[in-house]
């Protein structure tokens, strides 16, 4: 679990097993290229993905995706931000065609 749910001082979250919806949504990156990306936020403390680009299939199609960072690729860098990489989240792009 990410570091931001695992404090909560001001007792405002609620608990993440009772957070839901019912809305019909599908990321992206598995609807276009059968994965979720594997990383969008590299940083010391937390290597994983974080942003996710959700959209109902009933009105979109997912058409394509930005390309993703390797392991080898990221590590290379030590952390996010870097030189090459001005966020410590990975920019990710999706496009669409209504239906």
């Amino acid at each position: 679990m990410h570091c931001d749910f695992q404090d909560d001082p001001f007792g405002i979250l609620p608990p993440l097993n009772q957070m839901h919806h019912s809305l019909p949504l599908r990321s992206i990156y598995p609807a276009v290229v059968d994965s979720e990306a594997t990383y969008t936020n590299y940083t010391q403390k937390f290597q994983g993905t974080l942003d996710y680009i959700c959209f109902t299939q009933n009105s979109l199609r997912g058409l394509a995706v930005s390309n993703t960072y390797s392991y080898e690729e990221l590590s290379a860098e030590t952390a996010l931000p870097s030189p090459t990489q001005p966020s410590d989240h990975i920019l990710t792009v999706g496009v669409f065609a209504y239906t």
